[in-house]
């Protein structure tokens, strides 16, 4: 109950969580993997998760790691100024998926001066891009966009940095 209310995410009150827990639970039930005790179970946390999201304040904040992590970038570049946005700064996501959509999404009203978009597959970064008005820097260029950039996303799943203190 904790986890699908967003209670114990890093992000508290993150929608996120519970839409990968719902995805699980959808795939476990197509494999005929869930029994009858599970599914209750499954469908109380469903219901406790929306009674925290429509009768508390909870996810008032940030809905995302990702959008934290832009909230956060805010702070960074204006601390004193609680209405300041990130025009004028130059920003690098590494990693094209659900994620680092969400940032951009949440990037969007600030007007920053640049975006770039770098993913492993080419293809997927264009598409990010065009869907957001940014620009495509190719993956083994990400260390020279990284080092021009004021504020990088990485939003990636993989299991090893995809970038290193140089």
């Amino acid at each position: 109950l904790h986890v699908t209310s967003g209670i114990k995410s890093l992000v508290l009150g993150d929608g996120q969580i519970l839409s990968q827990i719902k995805s699980a639970y959808e795939r476990a039930v197509d494999c005929n993997s869930v029994d009858s005790l599970m599914h209750r179970l499954m469908h109380t946390a469903f219901r406790a998760a929306k009674r925290v999201a429509t009768e508390t304040q909870l996810a008032n904040g940030a809905a995302s790691v990702s959008t934290a992590a832009v909230a956060m970038a805010r702070d960074f570049f204006a601390p004193d100024d609680p209405a300041a946005d990130l025009q004028g700064v130059h920003v690098l996501l590494v990693g094209a998926g659900k994620m680092g959509r969400l940032a951009l999404e949440a990037l969007k009203s600030d007007a920053p001066a640049s975006i770039s978009v770098t993913n492993r597959s080419p293809e997927r970064a264009q598409s990010v891009a065009t869907e957001h008005g940014a620009q495509t820097v190719p993956w083994e260029h990400r260390y020279e966009a990284a080092a021009c950039a004021s504020f990088v996303i990485v939003a990636t799943g993989a299991p090893e940095p995809v970038l290193q203190a140089m």
